[in-house]
């Protein structure tokens, strides 16, 4: 769901670029969460990722959490900052007007 997501805030196909590259060209919020633990995903390729972020960058990293881990650890903390940063950064939509 991320990755789809991602894709839909920068209105364009991702599978073909490089996340590094990506972010030295977005000007779009980051929200970086990850686990340490992580074999998927080292924890090196993230944290390059958001040095190289051009935009507002907030961080999340977690001890001795694997892949796509941080929610089955901390449920509450998961959603609450999710949360925030989409209330943070999300403009809210005028209301559809009825036609």
């Amino acid at each position: 769901m991320t990755w789809i997501g991602v894709q839909a805030a920068l209105c364009r196909r991702l599978s073909p670029l490089d996340p590094l590259i990506v972010a030295i060209n977005s000007q779009r919020p980051l929200l970086l969460i990850h686990g340490t633990e992580d074999q998927s995903v080292p924890v090196a390729h993230a944290m390059a990722v958001y040095v190289r972020w051009q935009g507002p960058k907030e961080q999340w990293i977690e001890q001795q959490i694997g892949h796509v881990g941080m929610y089955g650890h901390d449920p509450e903390g998961y959603c609450d900052r999710v949360a925030q940063f989409l209330d943070r950064w999300l403009q809210p939509q005028p209301p559809l007007l009825p036609s």
